[in-house]
């Protein structure tokens, strides 16, 4: 520094952004307080800076500081665990006289050995000698060695000044821990994330609406973020975002210098499925039936679920609860579960129980859309949308067409208020291409469901086409109920005003024989319309 005369060189010091030291110096004979370094800790450095969880950070150090001498930080693999306890650990060396430790734990393959581990970490002879230490132990990837949990309870009832902070994909279960469950990122601080990891590769890459897109499809969660950011040094993001369909295969490509199970999303998965027993193994192959969220009662329907193993998934951050009693399979995590759901005998059982379940849902349902409960109803089916349409998937990709026209003949009411036209159509298009033999009951509701798609788009001659049918198969089968409803909308189909007006008086006399009151007062309404109009 060209004027300087007072120029002191303090050394190479690490700073709390933990990337490689820096040579520090000191202008000018004034008094300063000490550097806040690393220099006193055993942590390890990071190439990159921590993005986002400022939160997170704040309540993992806070919970320290107030005395928590046990904090498992858990969380799905690739959540960013690791990175978040470094980083705490960081923050917190001024707070142990002793120093900060980070005790690395993938490779330790038993138990009994975490001991000696941990000792030699800590740089002492034995786990008993860190008896009058001040220090914090940062224990990384303890979940497949659970069985040394008491260990580590001996260890904090021994040496009241040693605090732990443990990642772990499930819970301890000692008494003196507290949880601390890592969500993802939320999506500003994944986008900041995924730019920030894609400018290794690329320096002009920008925030985007496909950027965007390729965070949610993620899940947020930051090993599948950084996987994805390495693949635009080849591909843009809208020709990466076209290519997540199919997470899995993409996602490859870690850092060489990254443990081997973090190099793929895949591994990431397979270490946490590696480590269930036998039974939860089973239970999360099954729940990977359900797309979105799920309730426990459906778990246990559909995948012969149990509480505690639900819980038990939970625990190992391979679930999520999600509040309202549902809970939730990343899609990350849950396009592994089903590769092998699909691999597995149990595949056509699991999913025939599922399209079972949703379609009683949605039979319930189509009756309970027009009647007190209805606000209810049309939120329940909201929820279960993604259920929906996996279940009509699965019928008519094999082929089920009695099954797939029940289930979209029940949800025309739902598609069609919420303006869902173009779906609706697209389910009642498929399953009529079937072909099979079905019901003409079956057949019927979708016919009438799918009348009110083209209804709605003002397609009157298709409208009385599908109409004409359904009157004739429902009139055979003595469906009153339905059948008022077709006449009614068949009404409004006509061009010639005496025959709008027969067919309401039909539709009209239907319902009143039915004792069905809604109808009734909805045939009258639109008969008071049809006089409006004549003035």
């Amino acid at each position: 520094l060209t004027g300087a005369h007072d120029l002191y060189d303090l050394g190479h010091h690490r700073l709390r952004d933990l990337t490689e030291g820096e040579r520090i110096y000191q202008i000018g004979d004034a008094t300063f307080p000490p550097l806040k370094t690393l220099d006193r800790t055993e942590l390890p450095v990071t190439a990159t800076p921590l993005v986002g969880r400022a939160r997170e950070l704040r309540e993992l150090t806070e919970a320290l500081r107030e005395g928590n001498r046990l904090v498992t930080v858990t969380g799905a693999g690739g959540s960013g665990k690791t990175r978040l306890a470094v980083q705490v650990a960081a923050e917190l060396t001024d707070d142990f006289a002793d120093g900060v430790f980070f005790v690395p734990l993938a490779g330790v393959s038993d138990p009994i050995l975490v001991e000696p581990t941990v000792a030699r970490a800590a740089g002492v002879p034995r786990v008993a000698d860190l008896r009058e230490l001040d220090i914090l132990l940062v224990l990384d990837n303890l979940e497949h060695l659970l069985a040394a949990a008491g260990t580590l309870s001996d260890l904090l009832a021994q040496a009241p000044k040693v605090k732990l902070l443990v990642t772990s994909r499930a819970q301890l279960r000692v008494s003196a821990e507290v949880e601390y469950r890592l969500e993802p990122l939320p999506e500003p601080d994944a986008v900041a994330f995924f730019v920030e990891r894609a400018r290794a590769v690329r320096r002009d890459l920008r925030a985007d609406d496909a950027v965007r897109e390729i965070c949610r499809r993620l899940d947020g969660l930051p090993l599948a973020l950084e996987l994805a950011a390495s693949r635009v040094k080849v591909l843009d993001p809208p020709l990466l975002l076209d290519r997540l369909g199919s997470r899995l295969p993409m996602l490859t490509g870690g850092s060489r210098d990254a443990p081997e199970r973090q190099q793929t999303l895949r591994a990431t998965i397979e270490w946490s499925y590696a480590l269930l027993e036998k039974e939860l193994q089973t239970l999360f192959r099954r729940l990977s039936v359900f797309s979105g969220s799920f309730s426990l009662d459906d778990a246990e329907r559909a995948a012969a679920a149990t509480f505690d193993d639900v819980a038990a998934l939970i625990d190992w951050s391979l679930l999520k609860p999600i509040g309202e009693g549902r809970f939730l399979m990343l899609e990350t995590i849950r396009e592994y579960a089903y590769e092998l759901l699909e691999r597995s005998d149990e595949h056509g059982q699991i999913s025939e129980a599922h399209l079972e379940l949703f379609l009683e849902l949605a039979e319930e349902a189509e009756r309970e859309l027009v009647g007190p409960e209805q606000v209810r109803w049309y939120e329940r089916l909201n929820v279960e949308q993604d259920n929906l349409r996996a279940a009509l998937a699965f019928a008519c990709a094999t082929g089920d067409g009695e099954r797939a026209l029940r289930l979209a003949g029940s949800l025309w009411r739902f598609w069609w208020n919420r303006g869902q036209l173009d779906e609706g159509q697209r389910w009642y298009d498929g399953a009529f291409a079937l072909g099979n033999p079905v019901s003409p009951p079956a057949r019927a509701r979708a016919l009438l469901g799918a009348s009110h798609m083209s209804e709605a788009r003002g397609d009157r001659e298709r409208t009385r086409g599908l109409l004409e049918e359904a009157v004739e198969i429902f009139r055979s089968a003595g469906d009153s109920w339905r059948l008022a409803i077709a006449l009614a909308h068949l009404a409004t189909a006509q061009s010639n005003r005496a025959e709008e007006l027969a067919l309401n008086q039909q539709a009209l006399q239907v319902a009143q024989a039915d004792g069905d009151e809604r109808n009734v007062a909805v045939i009258l309404h639109n008969r008071g319309y049809f006089m409006e109009e004549d003035g």
